[in-house]
């Protein structure tokens, strides 16, 4: 019962970053299948956890398919949708409060990150990509174009 009642909570609690199951579903849609490059690590890892409904530290990389509008409450953050090669799709969350903002990146851009995985029903997201979370343990960083941004 008690198993039953957390991951309800869980699914909540998480499903109650969007307002709305039509807004999840428009962040995650994409017009195209991108062409995807060789199969990172840690994209296994990725699958895994997506599979058990889990959340973890990551780094991997990904196919930018569209940039989302900015977040503004409770902080401003960019948004990316990005698809993995093994064909998953994460929403990249970067708190742009805390950390630089990415300049205005392109449509199959190449995006590595490094951050904590939260699990979805629509492929997961990934926030902490800022270095100033040391406190907690989470800090991580985008890279895009060899610049590192935290």
């Amino acid at each position: 019962m008690f198993k039953l009642f957390f991951i309800l909570l869980c699914t909540l609690s998480l499903s109650a970053c969007f307002e709305k199951k039509q807004d999840l579903d428009l962040m995650y849609a994409d017009d195209a299948v991108s062409s995807l490059d060789e199969k990172a690590d840690s994209v296994a890892y990725l699958g895994f956890l997506y599979k058990s409904q889990r959340s973890a530290k990551v780094s991997a990389q990904g196919h930018l398919i569209r940039r989302l509008p900015e977040q503004l409450s409770p902080y401003r953050a960019q948004l990316f949708l990005v698809r993995l090669t093994s064909g998953q799709k994460l929403i990249i969350k970067h708190d742009i409060e805390m950390g630089e903002a990415l300049p205005d990146i392109k449509k199959g851009a190449l995006l590595f990150f490094k951050g904590l995985y939260k699990w979805n029903r629509k492929g997961g997201f990934i926030i902490f990509t800022t270095q100033k979370n040391r406190e907690n343990n989470l800090s991580g960083w985008l890279k895009y174009k060899e610049i590192t941004y935290q």
